[in-house]
């Protein structure tokens, strides 16, 4: 437990100190447990690859868009551009849950390592769990598109 306590203050301090300037961070890491006490209980989920997700965020530039439709997981940058499913469109009224590209790689490269990320939502939101820590705060887009 004190290896997880220190990663994620480590994790935190990149997050905060790293990030530019300039640039609007969104998203939050928690851990696991506070996550599911501030938002609630995992209503959907779907289990999807690091190493993907690694090559995905190398194709967008500051944000990166998750959503699950029927079942599908879909990954768009933030000019909604479809990077997952490769070939695949999506309505642009779909609402999509969108985070900080550097937040999401913090999250998978600074916590504890595991093959696979879940890619959750919630009564409300959506969230992606690593382990024992939990990306959240999101925004949505529309309404607010970065």
């Amino acid at each position: 437990m004190k290896s997880s306590a220190i990663k994620f203050f480590v994790v935190c301090y990149f997050l905060l100190f790293g990030a530019t300037a300039y640039a609007q961070v969104v998203g939050q890491i928690f851990t696991k447990e506070e996550a599911n006490k501030k938002y609630g209980p995992v209503v959907e989920s779907v289990s999807f690859p690091v190493r993907t997700l690694q090559v995905i965020l190398d194709k967008a530039e500051k944000y990166i868009m998750f959503n699950i439709l029927n079942k599908q997981l879909y990954i768009l940058d933030e000019n909604r551009t479809v990077l997952y499913p490769s070939g695949s469109t999506v309505d642009d009224k779909q609402v999509f849950y969108y985070f900080s590209k550097s937040i999401v790689e913090g999250l998978i490269n600074f916590t504890e390592k595991q093959p696979n990320v879940e890619i959750e939502l919630r009564k409300d939101v959506l969230s992606i769990t690593h382990g024992a820590f939990t990306l959240e705060l999101m925004q949505w887009c529309p309404p607010i598109c970065p």
